[in-house]
């Protein structure tokens, strides 16, 4: 089965991964970054969730003013007897440049509650020096730490890292080794690190990462039958596999495995990305990624990828293809931020807040400006797809003239660019800083708000916008070259990050800056993303020259243009589709021995029909994705161009609703190929659960937990993604007594003149009914559908009254 590589994108350096029961855990390196080491999650090795830090509180990370390519290195996940165990070490000196390094002691941190990531130990530090450590438990309880450091006696001769794998016992009590240190793996590169031991029948083994983490970067394996202090065999098919520097997966290696429930091992490796252009590659703004290959055993050696070099769409047993969502945003809603906000160093004080100002990130900018090696008020995020857009909406109103905040493409302190609001005596001003170019600065006109985006692509486009302006003014770019350029001192390990900051200059900054509304989005128009035409959708819009409304700026002409064409599909639709009463006959709370099965389809269920091609609009996530990323550019050049904005925006609520099912779909635990025509819900259980169901419910959200109805009675996986468990009660009780074509244009919205107005919105993480909200045509029209769900309607009140609009006491 065919997956796509890299499961987990954007600055994602050195996994290390585990498995307890059914669940595999990884973990990556975050350098200079707090919190330390983030946690992911996945029951399929495909869809990866995280989930917490391991290193959130002072007292386990001290890192303050590193050079880029400092802090945590290379960490490794155990799990033993009950407990998991996270190795690591924290540079707080690397400056390559000078060989100057100081040699970090290394340490672990544990717990019991992997899902609690206040749980985490502070570190017990180790006596032994060294990075990437690892630790390995034999069968007879001894504790082996494995870890790199320069060789004590350097190679005469050579101009060599001398970086090797040394290994001693160790007391996990206290940290204490008991035993001396041995030398057991250097590498002709010069080079020898990331070492991983395991046990396997009657040998073990050497897992090392060898040539530098750079173009010369590949994996080795050695094996030994006598203990883990050696002697060592030599793998007879090293490297494992390699990839060059012109292959679009570059750079791999670093692996650690991993063996799942069906005895099938598999390995993560670090790799990047790079994009080309021209005849050449240019270095990934998103840096190491995460990968994952396949492993065979062969006479007791591991073959990895089948000895091939890895490539982006891979292949393995039991695996299937997923596109990590671009997707993402963050309302501020919540007391705590969400998972994912990282700082630049340890932080020296509590600089922000999310209840002083309900929904909006507050920050009091501290007396650290982003080009110095201290901790600034920045709070940053993983870019994790080369082309998006990332935005945000900023109310600040600075009282002097030496204080700044606003949005930032962030590497290290040395290469950055950022957009932000200032102030001189004449007023606000906007102020973009690149990281290669002269600064440039725009009078603002008002003292409103201000929204702040960065489209990132072929290169970092830097614009604004003041109030409710519909134009972007674009004000610079930054290549990415030039984006990436290395550093004066240390190194590039990281990946490219975007956030927003608040700083004084050399004072703090008394007047708050306040982001409300932060998200990533899809792809931007670009000159690198261009689409040809507005969406379209087959069948039913007209190659007629005059119902053509795009570019049109007279708003009747377009409104009389998409109005005529409205109407052309709705008129076929209905020539096409059975005539169902959209209410059932009956609700009378027994479950129904027909299965509620929706299929939702513009057209007639006849196949044999050419006339009646069959559009799966709400159960074939693979057409609707496309379409609605077709849609989305389209909107996003019709957002740059003022053309048609109103229009475009009613219809991107519709389009979040579909967004909204599909994260709940994620959160569920499923895949899209479980949404077939004629598919069962894996709830059910009247029915043998498919090997690829999730085996306990325990980390579905509240809402989404299966109700006794779904696990009793037949129906399409669609109808779980509502969350409001009553709602969906009610819907698969009706059977087949509902037209449930019409349902899907209602929630939907944008097929049919009849739906214009209908339909469901959601206004933050789908799984909360507190964000969704039902419109009054909707209501009107399936009032038996939302029968007992109170908590929709006042969650509909209350985003109505924010409008300041009449509040719904009706239908319910």
């Amino acid at each position: 089965m065919s997956y796509n590589n890299p499961i987990i994108p954007g600055f994602n350096p050195d996994p290390s991964i585990v498995r307890v029961d059914k669940d595999f855990f990884l973990v990556t390196s975050t350098f200079e970054y707090f919190p330390g080491v983030p946690i992911y999650h996945s029951q399929d090795l495909i869809q990866w969730t995280l989930i917490g830090h391991a290193l959130t509180r002072p007292s386990q990370l001290q890192i303050h003013t590193p050079e880029p390519g400092g802090g945590v290195w290379a960490t490794t996940i155990r799990y033993h007897k009950g407990v998991y165990y996270i190795i690591a070490a924290s540079f707080q000196r690397y400056r390559p440049q000078q060989d100057d390094r100081v040699w970090p002691q290394g340490f672990y941190v544990k717990t019991t509650d992997i899902w609690n990531e206040k749980t985490w130990s502070d570190p017990i530090y180790f006596d032994q020096v060294g990075f990437d450590q690892d630790l390995f438990w034999d069968d007879d309880g001894t504790v082996y730490l494995s870890s790199t450091y320069r060789k004590i006696q350097p190679t005469i001769g050579a101009k060599l890292k001398d970086f090797a794998i040394h290994i001693c016992t160790v007391d996990l009590a206290t940290g204490n080794s008991t035993s001396a240190p041995k030398l057991i793996r250097e590498s002709s590169s010069g080079v020898a690190e990331g070492s991983h031991i395991f046990k396997r029948g009657r040998y073990w083994y050497l897992f090392t990462a060898e040539g530098g983490t750079e173009s010369g970067h590949s994996e080795w394996v050695n094996r030994s039958e006598v203990s883990p202090l050696g002697p060592w065999e030599l793998g007879p098919n090293n490297p494992l596999w390699r990839n060059g520097v012109q292959d679009e997966v570059q750079n791999t290696g670093h692996a650690d495995l991993v063996e799942d429930t069906k005895g099938q091992w598999w390995a993560v490796v670090l790799g990047v990305r790079p994009s080309r252009k021209g005849d050449t590659w240019e270095d990934s703004v998103l840096g190491r990624e995460t990968f994952l290959v396949p492993l065979e055993w062969k006479d007791d050696w591991p073959v990895i990828n089948g000895g091939q070099k890895i490539s982006l769409n891979s292949h393995g047993p039991g695996l299937y293809e997923f596109n990590t969502p671009v997707s993402w945003r963050d309302e501020f809603s919540d007391t705590k931020l969400q998972v994912g906000w990282y700082r630049k160093n340890t932080p020296f004080v509590h600089d922000f807040s999310l209840t002083e100002r309900p929904n909006y990130l507050r920050l009091y900018g501290g007396p650290y400006n982003l080009s110095v090696p201290a901790s600034p008020t920045m709070f940053l995020r993983k870019q994790t797809h080369l082309v998006c857009r990332w935005e945000t909406r900023l109310s600040f109103q600075p009282t002097v003239g030496e204080t700044e905040a606003g949005t930032v493409v962030w590497l290290n302190y040395f290469t950055y660019s950022s957009i932000g609001i200032r102030k001189d005596r004449k007023g606000r001003f906007i102020r973009f800083r690149p990281s290669e170019g002269d600064v440039v600065e725009r009078r603002l006109d008002t003292n409103t708000a201000v929204t702040l985006t960065v489209d990132c692509g072929s290169e970092y486009r830097f614009g604004y916008l003041e109030g409710i302006e519909s134009d972007i003014h674009w004000i610079g770019s930054v290549s990415n070259s030039a984006a990436t350029a290395a550093p004066p001192v240390g190194a590039n390990f990281t990946g490219m990050m975007l956030g927003l900051y608040a700083f004084g200059e050399r004072q703090r900054c008394l007047a708050p800056a306040d982001f409300s509304r932060n998200i990533t989005s899809l792809t931007p128009m670009t000159e690198t993303s261009k689409i040809d035409h507005p969406i379209s959708i087959p069948d039913i819009t007209s190659d007629d020259a005059t119902d053509n409304w795009s570019g049109l700026s007279d708003p009747t002409e377009r409104r009389r243009r998409q109005n005529r064409i409205n109407q052309r599909a709705y008129r076929k639709r209905k020539r096409l589709s059975s005539t169902k009463d959209i209410h059932p006959k009956s609700l009378n709370g027994v479950p129904s021995a027909r299965t509620a099965r929706s299929t939702f389809t513009v057209q007639s269920q006849d196949r044999s029909s050419q006339d009646n091609p069959k559009l799966n609009f709400c159960r074939t996530p693979e057409f609707l994705q496309n379409i609605l990323e077709r849609f989305a550019k389209s909107a996003f050049e019709s957002y740059a161009r003022g053309d048609p904005t109103a229009d475009h925006l009613m219809t991107l609520t519709k389009v979040n609703v579909f967004r909204a099912f599909a994260q709940n779909l994620r959160l569920i635990g499923w895949s899209e190929y479980w949404m077939d025509h004629d598919a069962i819900s894996p709830f059910n259980t009247a029915l043998p659960q498919s090997p690829s169901a999730p085996g306990s419910n325990s980390l579905i959200p509240t809402n989404l937990q299966p109700t006794r109805i779904q696990k009793s009675v037949h129906h399409h996986p669609w109808l779980d993604f509502f969350p409001l468990p009553k709602m969906r009660d009610n819907l698969i009780e009706a059977g087949d007594d509902w037209d449930d074509e019409q349902l899907c244009h209602d929630i939907m919205g944008f097929w049919g003149e009849s739906t214009m107005d209908a339909g469901l919105l959601v206004w933050g993480e789908p799984w909360d009914v507190q964000n969704w909200e039902v419109t009054e045509p909707f209501l009107k029209k399936w009032q038996w559908v939302v029968r007992g769900c109170p908590e929709l309607m006042n969650a509909t009140n209350s985003w109505r009254a924010r409008r300041g609009e009449k509040l719904i006491f009706r239908y319910i």
